[in-house]
């Protein structure tokens, strides 16, 4: 199995970002694409070692965080974590409304087929999955929280009929010690309620991190939804 091959580079919307093609793929063919949002510090380039194993043909896109925070980026301006749930929804509808028009715009930027799969690690990149499918899901075709909140402070009233048609599943450690597995059981409870899409995998061994088993669940999600795109094209 090949390794991702480096692509491009661009900006749009205000984001930089880089592009590598998975399973052979090639630029300028019609492919399915993935949308991967890094973790609080790190940089796209941190995230490329994950994500190994996608044998399907498509398009892998790693838009990088607006604000430096230690040796990467963050999502969310400095401060962040010490403001109460309600303030912090105030940066993460901001920044999703931003992304929203990144992912509304990158297919036809980049030539791309169907709508992105949405992706992102370890609260930040989570966090950001779980707005997208809520708040702007006419720009996404799936949703794959990790190590994310959907806090009732980050929640719509009701979920659209919109978000209810997104596919979510979210993958999350058990013994996470930062973001609880009880607040996301929680958040897929008030999705379940709401009639949405929504699957949970948890890892009982699975901590604020990507364990194997993990990556195994995730990368084969990434596959079928390739596979999926590239199926209705045919």
């Amino acid at each position: 199995m090949a390794d991702p091959i480096f692509a491009a580079e661009g900006h749009l919307a205000g984001f930089p970002y880089f592009v590598y093609y998975t399973g052979g793929a090639q630029p300028g063919q019609p492919l399915p694409v993935a949308v991967i949002f890094h973790y609080y510090t790190a940089t796209p380039a941190m995230m490329l070692p994950l994500f190994t194993r996608i044998s399907a043909p498509g398009c892998l896109v790693f838009p990088q965080a607006p604000f430096p925070a230690a040796d990467g980026f963050s999502w969310f301006p400095s401060g962040f974590y010490d403001q109460d749930l309600v303030e912090q929804n105030k940066p993460l509808k901001k920044i999703a409304a931003d992304l929203a028009v990144f992912l509304k715009e990158l297919p036809t930027h980049l030539g791309l087929a169907g709508k992105p799969l949405v992706t992102g690690f370890s609260s930040q990149g989570g966090d950001l999955s779980y707005a997208l499918a809520m708040e702007y899901p006419e720009t996404i075709g799936m949703a794959i929280p990790m190590g994310g909140r959907l806090e009732p402070q980050f929640r719509p009233e009701r979920a659209s009929e919109a978000s209810r048609k997104v596919p979510i599943r979210v993958l999350h450690g058990e013994k996470d010690p930062i973001v609880l597995i009880e607040t996301v059981r929680n958040g897929v409870r008030w999705l379940e309620t709401h009639q949405c899409d929504v699957q949970l995998i948890a890892y009982p061994e699975g901590q604020h991190d990507a364990p194997p088993a993990l990556q195994r669940d995730l990368h084969m999600l990434i596959n079928g939804y390739f596979l999926s795109i590239l199926g209705s094209q045919a």
